[in-house]
């Protein structure tokens, strides 16, 4: 779609001091900052998530692992659910809370780059902690809880309600710190 690569020049000059996104027509635009060229987009096979939104692959951007969120271009719905999930991710800058990368369009989806999550999802591990009779060590369950109960904060702090906390839309980095993703039905 060409308004995710809109120039900073020909935008209204009160839209360039909001930053990254912003809002002309009722409809989002992204800056150049934002924008992401496809090509720079190494994808893999590896499926990392799928959902009613798409898929979730593993890529490579600039020499780093991400994670690509595809969001099919199936219905209004899911133009919006796009919108909505790069607003809320840009004006996030939190340790527990995923960290938007950049975005780009294809032919028939759209797709938000961000920072990868090496131990998936806390249901997943929870699910595999289960499996092998075992339980996470009490520390590292209470940093969890921490780590999530601080990014609700954040997100609350800022007026974002989540509207979706669960245990798949927590997601753990290498060193298992939970952060929180997943902001299609945001408010």
């Amino acid at each position: 779609m060409d308004y995710l690569q809109i120039d900073q020049t020909n935008m209204p000059k009160e839209s360039k001091k909001r930053g990254i996104i912003y809002k002309h027509d009722k409809k989002y635009y992204v800056t150049n900052e934002l924008s992401i060229s496809p090509s720079s987009v190494m994808l893999t096979k590896k499926v990392l998530g799928t959902g009613a939104f798409g898929i979730v692959l593993l890529g490579k951007y600039q020499s780093s692992n991400v994670a690509v969120k595809k969001i099919e271009l199936s219905s209004p719905d899911k133009e919006k659910e796009f919108e909505k999930e790069i607003v809320v991710m840009s004006k996030c800058n939190s340790p527990n809370v995923v960290r938007l990368i950049g975005t780009y369009s294809e032919e028939r989806s759209h797709c938000i780059v961000m920072e990868y999550m090496k131990n998936g999802d806390l249901q997943q591990y929870l699910a595999l902690k289960k499996n092998n009779q075992s339980e996470a060590p009490l520390k590292l369950r209470y940093r969890m809880g921490c780590d999530i109960a601080r990014g609700v904060y954040y997100l609350h702090e800022r007026g974002i309600v989540h509207s979706d906390i669960k245990s798949s839309n927590i997601l753990l980095d290498k060193y298992f710190r939970a952060k929180i993703s997943d902001f299609g039905i945001s408010k």
